[in-house]
């Protein structure tokens, strides 16, 4: 026993002696200096770079029991071709190792820290990296580039890293965009296989074309498993601000939590529980306050430099000076593969969930992703209701409730300055729209569409006459700002636009009108609308027209013009007015001018004029011939000719043959002077004036009694040539109050003209009693300064 123990003894003696004697004598024998030539050599033969060390290599013990290596400046020299600035340059560079291991093969290296690290990367102008090596065009017989050997590593075993006052700095000289990344430091706490160590990443960035500015700050556990070959992220948190004063995205604050599995062998990563929220702003609209947020699993494959995401969980909460205070949220899952050799993309059951039940389904890819972006795919949206979209989206719309359905599907080409849905169908509540629509140019946008459709019905969207009150009131505070004369600035926004376009329409009822075959086509101009031709088939006629809005002057300016050809007036009457007083095939032009910023103030400031010309018409209401040989009647000798002349006509309207008039418009009045309706047993003139703003009308019509009465009793009517009968209407649009007036010594020369038979009161008997005989009598007496005889529109004796 005690032999082993004295064996124990001198053989643990003799180790420690050796071992003494190594980490003694290592440091004065080995001179790492010596290997400079071979370490440049293995560099250059490895990456294609040149290493320059210009200090010594410095070992000493540290830490008993390790050994401490330290390099000062040193650099990887600049590529041919790409500037005099080093691909890489260190200040200085301290390792320390373990010195046992290292007498087995085995390097484990317990710090490692650098300082002072630069790395200048520059992409040139064919494309070619520096860190690439050289151009081939620079270099002869260029070295073959191999992918960088980890071999002499195999038996690496890291301890702490740490990282201080490193900069990477990227040029493309291509697009001039360059990238700093300053104040670099990256600290670990001891690496080795199977036991788990912190990672700490922190910067700043400064990036020109464009502009951007921030810091980043990366935090996570690290798991490495050398037999299995992989590096696991657990709970991995990166946070991001940077500001970007040229960009869309004025400013982001970035988010992320995930955990990464990393294959060393097959360069593939997975992002498992991945959580990444994006907060930020843009002109005008906010994500600071809700943000964007995504979860799912991401699947890199850094061989086949490809990105995959399936069922991927989009978040957007959105808001904007235009929302409402709580904004709008929108949701979408899609299958998301991206090709980074390629450059290209590809979404696949592509699902967003948007505010009041939106629901839009489609896909999406997109090719050349580095240089010139394009994208194609087909999008449908669901049946949704437009009006609660407006009102979600702060737009107040006043009663009554339009696009209560409204559906999109189509299939689409865009880049990231312009795009075009063709095939496009549109679904408006019953209305459906086909066609295309392009936009090019998000500066100064121009928009062609084409568009055709079956019909369109608007009368339930137009207000009633209940619906009058309400609509004045709520206009004021729901209408958008370019309607509002305090805010005609913002119409200027109008000028960045530019639109051509083209609807047709196989019907198409405003206020029960029909009009079939509508087809129209508009543009719009720095700030003025215009639309050059309107045609459409309109009550057995034809309409033209034209019109232009200038939104440049302050109130904006209206032209209009409008020819209608051979239309049915009653039909186009009485749905706008409610009333017929007028049938007969039409002729009617116009040219109107106005300004305003609504209804009212375009009827009040209306300017123009009109010629209307009609065939074959009547006025109706108005029985005038009838009601002259009432009157007649009852004052002609004998029973024969009062039962002929009652019989003559029999309805209670104005035939006529043809009627002509022109007006002018001047803020809103109508004047006519030389209205003139003929028929064989009518000539009517007249004159007068309509207030289309408050719907206000006084006319007044001359009636030719020799015209009225010479078929009846040519002799007896001779006599009242040039005489006629005096009729005016006044007062509000469809309720207007009619009286009559006559030459004073009408009365007397009628009377002594158709001289009364003895039997006269049995004659009225015959034609409705004594009652109508002195009604008709009074229909021609004068007035003499007394209030005339008023009726009503629909009262007898004239038959309205």
């Amino acid at each position: 026993m005690s032999r082993l123990l004295s064996a124990l003894i001198i053989a643990f003696s003799a180790g420690l002696f050796l071992l003494l004697t190594a980490l003694l004598v290592v440091p004065i024998l080995v001179d790492p200096n010596d290997y400079k030539a071979s370490i440049r050599h293995l560099v250059h033969q490895k990456t294609g770079h040149a290493l320059r060390l210009h200090e010594t290599i410095e070992i000493s013990m540290g830490q008993f029991p390790q050994l401490t290596l330290a390099l000062g400046q040193s650099e990887i020299e600049a590529v041919p071709g790409f500037g005099q600035e080093p691909l890489v340059t260190v200040d200085t560079l301290t390792m320390r190792v373990k010195l046992l291991p290292l007498l087995v093969g085995s390097l484990q290296v317990t710090h490692l820290s650098l300082a002072g690290l630069q790395v200048n990367l520059v992409r040139g102008r064919t494309g070619w990296g520096n860190w690439q090596g050289a151009k081939p065009s620079v270099m002869a017989h260029p070295a073959p580039l191999h992918p960088l050997d980890l071999s002499l590593l195999a038996n690496l075993k890291p301890g702490e890293i740490h990282l201080a006052d490193a900069e990477i700095n990227y040029h493309d000289q291509r697009t001039g965009h360059t990238l700093s990344l300053t104040d670099l430091s990256f600290t670990t706490t001891p690496l080795e296989s199977g036991l788990e160590s912190q990672v700490g990443l922190r910067g700043k960035w400064m990036g020109t074309n464009p502009p951007s500015h921030g810091h980043f700050d990366l935090g996570s556990r690290v798991l490495l498993q050398k037999s299995a070959q992989t590096i696991q992220l657990q709970k991995m948190i990166l946070t991001v601000h940077g500001h970007h004063p040229g960009a869309t995205l004025k400013e982001m604050e970035l988010d992320a939590k995930t955990d990464l599995l990393y294959h060393l062998n097959e360069g593939s990563a997975i992002f498992t529980q991945a959580e990444i929220h994006l907060n930020g702003w843009m002109d005008g609209l906010s994500f600071r306050e809700g943000g964007i947020s995504l979860k799912g699993t991401i699947e890199v494959g850094a061989k086949q430099a490809s990105l995959r995401l399936p069922k991927v969980d989009l978040t957007a909460r959105i808001k904007s000076d235009h929302l409402p205070p709580a904004g709008i949220e929108l949701r979408s899952r899609s299958d998301l593969f991206i090709d980074l050799n390629r450059a290209s993309a590809k979404g696949e059951n592509l699902q967003i969930n948007g505010p009041v039940g939106m629901f839009i389904r489609g896909s999406i890819s997109g090719q050349n992703l580095k240089t010139q972006p394009t994208f194609s795919g087909n999008l449908a949206v669901d049946p949704f209701d437009f009006q609660a979209l407006m009102i979600a989206l702060g737009q107040h719309l006043p009663d009554p409730a339009f696009w209560k359905k409204t559906a999109l599907t189509t299939r689409f080409q865009a880049s990231l300055t312009d795009a075009v849905l063709s095939p496009l169908t549109l679904q408006l509540d019953e209305t459906s729209l086909t066609g295309s629509l392009s936009l090019t140019n998000p500066v100064k946008p121009a928009v062609v569409f084409d568009l055709k459709g079956d019909h369109l019905d608007l009368d339930p969207y137009l207000p009633t006459k209940a619906d009058q009150t309400l609509l004045k009131t709520s206009l004021s505070s729901t209408l958008p700002a370019p309607l509002s004369p305090k805010s005609h600035p913002s119409l200027a926004a109008w000028k960045r636009w530019n639109v051509d376009g083209k609807i047709a329409l196989e019907q198409l009822q405003v206020r029960g009108v029909v009009l079939t075959d509508l087809f129209l086509t508009t543009s719009l101009r720095e700030g003025i609308i215009r639309v050059p031709s309107l045609e459409g088939q309109l009550s057995q006629g034809q309409w033209e027209a034209s019109m232009a809005l200038d939104l440049n002057q302050h109130p904006p300016y209206l032209q209009l013009d409008n020819t209608l050809l051979g239309v049915e007036a009653a039909s186009l009457l009485t749905p706008w007015t409610g009333t017929d007083y007028l049938a007969g095939t039409t002729w009617l032009t116009t040219q109107l001018q106005s300004r305003g910023f609504d209804t009212k103030s375009l009827l009040n400031t209306l300017q123009g004029t009109l010629s209307l010309t009609m065939k074959e018409g009547e006025i109706r209401g108005l029985g005038m011939v009838e009601t002259i040989h009432a009157a007649y009647a009852t004052l002609v000798d004998t029973p024969e000719e009062k039962l002929l002349a009652t019989k003559r006509h029999s309805t209670e309207t104005t035939p006529f043959s043809q009627l002509t008039a022109t007006a002018t418009l001047e803020n809103g009045i109508l004047k006519n002077q030389d209205l003139e309706a003929r028929s064989p047993q009518l000539h009517l003139q007249g004159g007068g004036e309509a207030n289309l703003a408050t719907k206000w009308l006084d006319y007044t019509l001359s009636a030719d009694l020799y015209t009225a009465l010479k078929d009846l009793d040519a002799n007896r009517a001779q006599k009242l040539k040039g005489k006629a009968l005096s009729i005016r209407i006044r007062g509000p649009l469809g309720e207007a109050e009619l009286s009559t007036t006559t030459d004073p010594d009408l009365s007397t020369l009628i009377r002594s003209t158709l001289k009364r038979a003895p039997q006269q009161e049995k004659g009225a008997e015959q034609v409705g009693g004594k009652e109508k005989v002195i009604r008709s009598l009074e229909w021609f007496e004068p007035n003499h300064g007394e209030k005339p005889a008023i009726n009503k529109l629909g009262d007898e004796p004239f038959g309205f």
